[in-house]
């Protein structure tokens, strides 16, 4: 028997199997449990779907299962006798690309070879495979994992966030979603509040809005596939659900949201074990760690000898930069994309909280002398002097 998760994982990927990518916005207060909630759907995923071929190794996914009462609250999943007494072979697809230069079809992965159900291995579940913590991690997991995969982005306040959709990264990462979608992934984007993503993620790349209620429960929206300029009806959605207190009854909750044109579902869903979180947490903190190592390669005066170098030769391209803003001053983006920037690559040498933290630390020097520090007033600097000085 199947629970209410693994029909909706079932469903995802019968989407995908149709050509669909499958983008969820799974969103809920600090303590619900975005991210363990991202964690067991994808590692359910791969139990479900996923094979090792045994004669190539290649990482495939494919469904295995039956179903029957499909539209009823308790679908049952079976695999049939079929393959579980091994009379029918499993195939190891085989995946082409052409060649422009040559106009020939190129093999990139699998062997094309039959095996029997008994020798099937899954894709272990491992964080740092399936789970991106910062951009660079977006850019590499989405273009370079299986076709098929889960990948969970766990800041996605970090890319998809509407106050970054004009920052070099947010447009490079949608370019990137509109070309990967024949990948076709199951993808889940980690974010405190939905109204919070860029609306080229809410309206036009998500397909399921998976909102926690409290820890551990989950109501999913799906998107509405008209014309709609509010593809989930947030304002439905809000009437409807009214107030929720930590003691509202969840067959309340329920029977308020069946309403809606955009709900699908309301489960539950389990608590990871100590192992699986552990190992979440180690990957991410080890991440945050080798970004921080990577600022600290270079020394203080390395970073001010190659900012001097950029603003010496490179001042007409800052110039047409600090045009382009509000106010005509430099900003954190221009100093983090301009300035603090590798001149052979153009990668940034420094984070934006460790920029803020350098320039707040100057100012704050310079202010201990008994000077305003104006010539760092960078925008929210800008505001901040002008209420002190009122």
């Amino acid at each position: 028997m199947a629970n209410r998760v693994d029909y909706l994982l079932h469903y995802f990927h019968r989407l995908q199997a149709n050509n669909f990518d499958v983008m969820i916005m799974v969103s809920g207060s600090k303590g619900f449990g975005k991210s363990t909630a991202s964690i067991y759907l994808a590692k359910r995923y791969l139990e479900l779907f996923s094979y090792i071929c045994p004669h190539c190794g290649r990482h495939g996914f494919k469904n295995f299962y039956s179903i029957r009462n499909e539209d009823t609250e308790t679908p049952e999943f079976y695999i049939p006798e079929v393959v579980l007494n091994d009379t029918a072979n499993l195939l190891c697809k085989q995946e082409y690309e052409l060649d422009r230069k040559t106009g020939k079809k190129v093999l990139t992965t699998g062997c094309g070879k039959k095996f029997k159900w008994s020798q099937r291995k899954k894709i272990p579940w491992r964080a740092e495979d399936n789970i991106a913590y910062d951009n660079e991690d977006v850019i590499e997991k989405v273009t370079s994992l299986p076709n098929y995969s889960p990948v969970i982005l766990d800041e996605a306040m970090r890319f998809a966030a509407g106050m970054q959709h004009a920052t070099r990264d947010s447009k490079y990462i949608k370019q990137i979603f509109n070309v990967i979608r024949p990948k076709r992934y199951l993808m889940f984007l980690c974010i405190p509040e939905m109204t919070w993503l860029d609306s080229k993620y809410r309206e036009g790349f998500s397909s399921f809005w998976l909102r926690m209620i409290e820890r551990g429960v989950g109501v999913l929206f799906e998107k509405d596939k008209g014309e709609a300029k509010d593809k989930y009806h947030l304002k439905e959605l809000d009437k409807a659900m009214g107030t929720i207190k930590f003691f509202t009854p969840m067959d309340k909750i329920k029977r308020n949201l069946k309403k809606l044109p955009t709900y699908f579902d309301m489960f539950k869903i389990p608590d990871l074990s100590e192992k699986v979180y552990n190992d979440y947490e180690m990957v991410r903190n080890s991440v945050t760690l080798q970004r921080q190592a990577e600022e600290m390669e270079l020394s203080n005066k390395d970073m001010a000898k190659i900012a001097a170098y950029n603003i010496s030769t490179e001042w007409d391209r800052i110039k047409m930069a600090v045009n382009k803003t509000r106010d005509n001053k430099i900003t954190y983006e221009i100093l983090l994309r301009e300035i603090f920037v590798n001149p052979l690559d153009r990668k940034s040498l420094a984070s934006e909280p460790t920029i803020r933290n350098w320039i707040k630390g100057v100012k704050d020097y310079v202010k201990s002398k008994g000077k305003d520090a104006h010539s760092f007033d960078i925008r929210e600097n800008l505001e901040e002097d002008k209420k002190t000085a009122k």
